[in-house]
């Protein structure tokens, strides 16, 4: 038996953001064969499970970029960022006017001006070919995500509470670059991208390795029989943990250079043919 691990944004989804059938028919087949399929991602357990459900699908999942690591309904492992570093890090997003929003036990939370303040650094930024769909995009997931939005860290109630990631929108360079730098001072986070006009930012230990790791372990496979399928930054942890990494072939040239096979785009059935020709033959 193995384990196959699978991103979601840019690898089982099709640039509008959907499951292709293909896709669905391959993971069907890799289960029928006798293999265990996990989704493993950035995006928050709540909304990732909703959406899920609305495909009419369920998996195990890794959620926050492996921070939440679930299966049967049943928490397996969870990391967290230190209340006080989240506090520091809230405090100087808003203090320096980022648009950002975080993932926690319970629920979603966003600066107030979250939105707002996306828009505003969306449009400081170049305008290309294609990009005022995807900030459509952008905002329709935005409203989809049962955000609470706050004015002040002081209304997250500090018993019991748990941190799994903050999502920072940085399509502008240069502050991108500078909150890099700050999160290098702060220590106590582990960073990446899952996007280039983003910042993913968890705890030490929050990064999807951990979420392959624990998964892995949980069902007793070795990490030599699993399988990893990314296309981003935020998928390196997985992809190095893995028995067997595989790109998309949109994924960023970093990703490529690391992994053993490259196959399809992610609207070309990339996964499909991943599981048919790396696993099930």
């Amino acid at each position: 038996m193995k384990l196959i691990a699978i991103d979601m944004d840019g690898t089982l989804l099709s640039s509008d953001k959907k499951i292709s059938a293909e896709n669905k028919l391959a993971l069907q087949e890799a289960i029928d064969a006798g293999h265990q399929v996990m989704i493993c991602t950035g995006r928050h357990h709540d909304s990732l499970l909703t959406f899920l459900k609305d495909e009419n699908l369920s998996f195990p999942i890794s959620a926050s970029n492996g921070a939440f690591t679930q299966t049967d309904e049943k928490i397996i492992h969870e990391t967290s960022m230190e209340y006080a570093t989240a506090a520091r890090l809230f405090e100087w997003l808003q203090s320096h006017r980022y648009p950002f929003k975080f993932y926690t036990n319970r629920g979603a939370f966003s600066e107030r001006d979250f939105l707002q303040l996306a828009k505003e650094a969306n449009q400081k930024v170049p305008v290309q070919e294609g990009e005022h769909w995807e900030w459509e995009v952008f905002l329709d997931h935005q409203r989809k995500s049962n955000l609470t939005p706050i004015s002040s860290f002081n209304q997250v109630e500090k018993g019991n509470i748990r941190i799994y990631k903050f999502f920072v929108y940085t399509p502008e360079i240069e502050k991108k670059s500078a909150l890099k730098d700050w999160l290098q001072e702060l220590g106590g986070t582990h960073f990446t991208s899952s996007m280039d006009d983003n910042v993913e930012i968890m705890g030490v230990d929050g990064h999807k390795g951990t979420g392959i790791t624990q998964m892995a372990q949980h069902f007793g496979i070795p990490l030599s029989d699993t399988i990893a399928i990314g296309d981003n930054h935020n998928d390196i942890p997985m992809l190095k943990t893995a028995g067997t990494a595989i790109a998309m072939g949109n994924a960023e040239p970093e990703v490529k250079a690391l992994c053993d096979y490259t196959t399809k785009s992610n609207d070309e059935g990339g996964v499909a043919f991943a599981i048919r020709e790396f696993v099930l033959k």
